[in-house]
């Protein structure tokens, strides 16, 4: 469990099964053996970050489309659906921690104008 605690690693199960061969490892033993087990496995373990994200449904005006298109990297964030009719209808996905600062830049890019709704 120490090995896990100091790995700095989420979401993360590790199971060690020893067969026995006839030596006696004794308490240390098994903890040492364990240990190493574990962090064989850990460094062994491809890692991805882990990034929890947002999903807006923005309606705006054909006039601040281009605009808002072109701040959309600021926020790490992407289009997964376009509607375009009297005004243009948008789901994003943004990182969970841009949420707040994408929702400002959109109402003051719109002054207010701009329909947000955090559908998920």
């Amino acid at each position: 469990m120490n090995v896990l605690r100091g790995s700095e690693l989420g979401d993360i199960l590790i199971v060690v099964t020893r067969y026995f061969g006839g030596t006696l490892l004794g308490t240390g033993g098994l903890v040492r053996a364990y240990s190493e087990a574990a962090a064989l496995a850990i460094k062994a373990c491809p890692t991805t970050l882990k990034i929890e994200y947002a999903h807006l449904q923005i309606l705006i005006e054909y006039a601040a489309f281009t605009v808002f298109k072109r701040m959309l990297p600021d926020y790490e964030a992407e289009i997964v659906s376009e509607s375009f009719s009297d005004s243009i209808e948008l789901e994003v996905t943004v990182p969970a921690l841009h949420v707040e600062r994408l929702i400002a830049a959109v109402t003051d890019l719109t002054s207010g104008s701009a329909y947000i709704e955090r559908i998920a």
